[in-house]
């Protein structure tokens, strides 16, 4: 009893590091500079991909297209402009009580230069990586020659398609001359 325990235990154990395994991730770095967002970098690494909670949806959107043109991901994210101060000595009386509340936007500052990290999942026909802004514009696509990866799943599946069908073609061959044969010794 305790043999079987340790086994499943052992076994829970090793399929918990096998999920915690790296995987392969795309590093997406982008500037903002005055509401132009441009290509920092873009590298494939090793990590942990974990979608995100919280997507903003009325800012910039980052879409994943397969070779195929269909979406493989989505995100939304947001640029990190306003940084927010502490507050000032006369918002509060002398025992220290809060006297005064800014209005939104009154207590930051408002940068014109951000930049941001995304992490998303890589896949392996990624034809294009566009960025949207909160209109729905495409202000930003990224294709590192993704297409040349595309154009190898193609050329892949042509060679793959013709071996099927070449194989197909053989095994009918083969039916008729063992059936022709077999008319012949009737």
């Amino acid at each position: 009893m305790k043999k079987i325990i340790l086994i499943i235990v052992g076994m829970l154990f090793l399929v918990s590091l096998v999920s915690a395994a790296k995987e392969p991730v795309f590093v997406i770095n982008l500037n903002y500079n005055y509401g132009k967002v441009s290509l920092r970098n873009l590298i494939v690494a090793q990590g942990y991909f974990n979608p995100p909670v919280n997507q903003p949806d009325d800012t910039y959107r980052l879409e994943i297209l397969s070779c195929s043109g269909e979406e493989l991901y989505s995100e939304g994210f947001d640029f990190n402009l306003e940084l927010i101060g502490e507050p000032l000595a006369d918002w509060f009386d002398s025992s220290g009580n809060q006297i005064y509340f800014p209005q939104p936007g009154e207590s930051g500052i408002t940068l014109s230069k951000s930049t941001k990290e995304l992490l998303v999942p890589y896949f392996n026909d990624t034809l294009e990586i566009n960025i949207y802004d909160a209109d729905a514009n495409l202000i930003l696509n990224i294709n590192q020659n993704f297409d040349t990866v595309c154009y190898d799943i193609v050329r892949f599946n042509t060679r793959f398609y013709f071996l099927v069908v070449l194989v197909v073609l053989l095994l009918i061959f083969g039916v008729i001359v063992l059936i022709n044969k077999a008319k012949k010794k009737v």
